[in-house]
C-alpha cells in the first residue's frame, strides 16, 4: 500500500467491525451498577469468559483505530 490514507481506511472499517463485534454481538447486554450483586455474580459465573473475549477484541479494535493517527 503505497497511499496512507487507503491503510487508514482498512484500519478504520476494522475498528467499526471489531467494535461492533466484541462490544455488542459478544458482550450483550451486562448488568448495570444497581442490579443485585447475585445477579451480576450469576451474569459473569455464566457468561464471564464471553464477556472478556468480547472485550479482547474491542481492546483490538481501539489499537487499529489509534494506528491510524
Amino acid at each position: 500500500m503505497t497511499q496512507w490514507w487507503r491503510l487508514g481506511g482498512i484500519l478504520g472499517i476494522g475498528f467499526i467491525i471489531l467494535f461492533f463485534v466484541g462490544g455488542f454481538a459478544l458482550q450483550g447486554e451486562s448488568p448495570s451498577y444497581d442490579d443485585p450483586i447475585t445477579e451480576v455474580r450469576e451474569y459473569f459465573t455464566e457468561d464471564g469468559d464471553q464477556y472478556l473475549i468480547g472485550d479482547y477484541i474491542l481492546g483490538l479494535g481501539f489499537v487499529f483505530s489509534s494506528s491510524r493517527s
